[in-house]
């Protein structure tokens, strides 16, 4: 539950839209997002940027959600339902946004822990332009991996909880892109993690987020992904949240003393949010949407990094002396 102790609500018009909202709607009316003849033209231009086999290989809406991107400046949220696709999507971005332009640009991929070694794998196969071997991908499995010296990779791939400890080290790096899969990571305001991503963000010009949760039922959690993206959007939380949170005063007593806070934590107005959102920086497609695009269950190899304590090698080595033993075939009479 994220409250403040002061509160000032913003001031709302007759139209029921508050002046902060107003004042800014110049701004995403020019910034909102193209009609389909120009997501069309970009699709043409897609299909020329990567290799046939790679553009073959994605869905329409796949396709179109890589325009939008594009549409937007790779600075853009890509928040499909699980299985859609977006970690391929990624990729495609990354080679129209970095390969495209110039060779040297870094990009930086953000994950979660257990995903590192497969988005290290994905670019390397896919992202075949960009890569003279796999030594230009820096996959950071520990801390001193940052300590190796960084101007030779083209790619960084980082968990979220190292990119924190090691911020002054990624803001020496000149990135031209970002990647951050998993983004409702970055959910909570207060939250070290969200404060130091998005300190890292502003630096790098284009920003790629993913997510199959974008909490579209709770708003508060969608600001600072939408501030790592574009911040002149909704730059104060406060505003943001008197329209779209329907901020809640509540009393609580700290030592004996009553005091009246405000919580975030409901929502209103979420047809005009996702309006403004979908038209801007993101796109939302559900399976049951895109369900005749689909092909039958696609199962996938996951690499994951297993350590063994010591202490359980004995334990191990018998299991498989015992599935040996139980798998070889037992001669009948």
């Amino acid at each position: 539950m994220e409250a403040t102790k002061e509160f000032r609500p913003a001031k709302v018009t007759y139209s029921g839209f508050s002046t902060e909202f107003l004042d800014r709607f110049d701004y995403l009316q020019k910034n909102v997002m193209k009609e389909q003849p120009q997501i069309n033209a970009a699709i043409q231009k897609l299909s020329t940027v990567l290799k046939k086999e790679f553009f073959d290989l994605l869905y329409p809406f796949q396709r179109e959600g890589i325009a939008r991107a594009y549409l937007a400046d790779f600075k853009f949220l890509i928040g499909d339902e699980m299985g859609l696709g977006k970690t391929f999507q990624a990729l495609a971005c990354i080679q129209w946004c970095v390969v495209d332009e110039e060779k040297s640009k870094k990009v930086l991929i953000v994950c979660p822990s257990s995903l590192r070694i497969q988005w290290a794998r994905e670019l390397f196969l896919k992202v075949t332009d960009f890569f003279d071997s796999s030594d230009d991908i820096l996959t950071v499995l520990k801390g001193a991996d940052l300590k190796k010296g960084l101007q030779q990779y083209k790619v960084i791939v980082i968990s979220y909880d190292l990119a924190v400890k090691f911020l002054t080290e990624l803001q020496n790096q000149q990135f031209h892109m970002a990647v951050l899969d998993e983004s409702h990571m970055i959910k909570n305001h207060s939250a070290k993690r969200t404060r130091v991503m998005l300190q890292l963000l502003t630096q790098i010009p284009h920003r790629l987020l993913l997510s199959g949760t974008p909490a579209l039922a709770r708003p508060r959690e969608l600001h600072p992904q939408i501030n790592a993206i574009n911040p002149k959007m909704f730059p104060e939380f406060d505003s943001f949240a008197w329209r779209y949170c329907s901020p809640r005063q509540m009393k609580i007593f700290v030592k004996g003393e009553e005091r009246k806070i405000w919580t975030y934590d409901g929502s209103t107005n979420l047809s005009e949010l996702y309006m403004i959102l979908n038209n801007n920086i993101m796109v939302r497609r559900l399976k049951k949407n895109v369900l005749s695009q689909l092909p039958n269950k696609i199962r996938e190899y996951v690499p994951l990094q297993v350590k063994i304590p010591k202490s359980m090698m004995p334990i191990m080595t018998k299991a498989e002396q015992m599935l040996d033993k139980s798998t070889k075939p037992t001669q009948t009479n």
